[in-house]
């Protein structure tokens, strides 16, 4: 992850994309897919946790970080991979 500094705040580097400190929807979201693949794929292979980590980082350290937020997220992840398992089965 790289993080730069910018005349309006914080700017997070994610999969080659530029967030602004004002994007912390953008990120949960990212977060939240980042997640769900890493929970797919543990069930069929070596999982990309890169993804997640810089996800996480970034929704972290943002200025509007909020822990409800982000237990929703990850609850949204988990409801996602539970619907993946269920279409599969």
């Amino acid at each position: 992850m790289s993080i730069g500094i910018a005349t309006m705040g914080v700017r997070v580097l994610i999969n080659g994309t530029w967030y602004n400190s004002t994007d912390i929807s953008t990120l949960y979201h990212e977060f939240t897919d980042a997640l769900t693949e890493v929970l797919a794929e543990n069930a069929v292979g070596p999982a990309r946790r890169g993804r997640l980590a810089r996800a996480r980082a970034a929704v972290k350290k943002h200025p509007d970080y909020s822990e409800h937020e982000y237990f929703l997220a990850v609850e949204t992840a988990f409801k996602q991979w539970e619907a993946m398992q269920n279409i599969g089965h």
